[in-house]
């Protein structure tokens, strides 16, 4: 059982369907991933006033992310994020300067934030707004407030590569040829998506029977890193959404999609919410939310203890991978609070039925 689903033949074979993932707009831009869907909005706001290089953004994000805009010369400011993955509006109020070119909100694991406020605040300020929807792809109005949002759609549908950019301020429509994507044959990809998916079906089979050998297991060999060298190197700003992803997007029923991955979030949050050591911050998931996985707090140290339960008998759950490398203070405490203590757990649209079940009840092991 992995995060990710995998890939069934009728992801390519099935029926195609004209529903459009974000009927809400018609300025739509896919691209490889999420990130350079992220860079390439940024860079659009930044076409109105080059001189405002800066950019507000959430302590708890992952570097990855973060890079292109680095290597692009955008400057990173942040903010904190408590327990329940909320901001402080006076915080970000009192970090914006003359420099500040837009505040960045992400809808952690697919949980909708209250954006008025804050909208309000950047309208006030002159700034521009972003909704980072990595993780809420077909959640009902997610991404239709601010400027503009993005979504990463390799983390919903079993497609190699998916990103995508929707612009929202119609000030920008002049200017969107700037920023197209070019055309993506994807040639290749379909041999990497099935080993992909092969491969995730293998992990979810494995069984660590060897104690010993599981207690030597560190976060970083469990939950693996991204390779931020290999991943730079092969980056290409404005390369499209392959073809073949596309095809398996227009296959996807999308209004099931956000239903199962809803209910196998209440699910498993239900069986884990009275269970002593751990803290759910989102014990429900609401109608029209798309949760990406359901995050659960793992208190006392053990953290690294569940993970290799987990892990060890096919459950491919995951913490929080990596954190912006210069960070600082008390946005950087806070952070790695929050980082030395999350697990983040399966509800895609193809998780078994007995899955939330056996969850529970390696919980229940592990943390005795």
């Amino acid at each position: 059982m992995n995060i990710i689903p995998y890939l069934m033949p009728r992801d390519i074979l099935g029926i195609r369907r004209s529903i459009s993932p974000f009927p809400w707009s018609n300025t739509i831009i896919y691209y490889s991933s999420g990130r350079a869907a992220l860079l390439n909005g940024v860079k659009l706001l930044a076409s109105s006033n080059d001189k405002t290089r800066e950019l507000l953004v959430p302590s708890f994000i992952c570097e990855e992310a973060l890079w292109p805009l680095r290597d692009a010369g955008f400057k990173i400011n942040y903010y904190s994020i408590d327990d329940k993955f909320g901001f402080s509006l006076e915080e970000i109020e009192s970090k914006i300067n003359a420099n500040t070119l837009a505040v960045m909100i992400v809808h952690y694991f697919g949980i909708q934030v209250d954006l008025d406020g804050l909208k309000d605040l950047c309208i006030n300020k002159g700034i521009y707004l972003i909704e980072d929807c990595a993780h809420s792809f077909c959640g009902e109005k997610t991404g239709t407030i601010a400027d503009i949002s993005f979504f990463s759609i390799r983390k919903f549908i079993p497609v190699h590569d998916g990103g995508a950019l929707v612009v929202n301020n119609i000030i920008f429509q002049p200017k969107i040829n700037q920023i197209r994507s070019t055309r993506n044959l994807g040639n290749g990809n379909m041999l990497k998506l099935v080993m992909r998916s092969i491969l995730n079906l293998l992990r979810g089979r494995l069984r660590i029977n060897n104690i010993e050998v599981a207690q030597k297991l560190s976060i970083e060999m469990l939950c693996p890193r991204a390779d931020n060298n290999t991943e730079r190197a092969g980056f290409k700003p404005k390369e499209g959404m392959s073809d073949l992803s596309r095809v398996i997007l227009s296959r996807q029923d999308l209004k099931n999609i956000r239903y199962k991955r809803r209910e196998n979030y209440n699910d498993l949050a239900n069986k884990l919410k009275n269970m002593r050591g751990i803290v759910i911050p989102f014990p429900i998931a609401k109608d029209g939310w798309s949760p990406y996985v359901l995050p659960v707090f793992v208190e006392g140290k053990k953290q690294l203890t569940v993970l290799k339960a987990l892990i060890s008998n096919g459950i491919i759950a995951s913490d929080w991978p990596t954190l912006p490398n210069d960070l600082s203070g008390s946005e950087k405490e806070s952070a790695y609070q929050l980082m030395g203590r999350i697990i983040l757990l399966p509800v895609h649209q193809r998780l078994s039925k007995n899955a939330p079940r056996e969850i529970s009840r390696i919980f229940i092991e592990a943390l005795k």
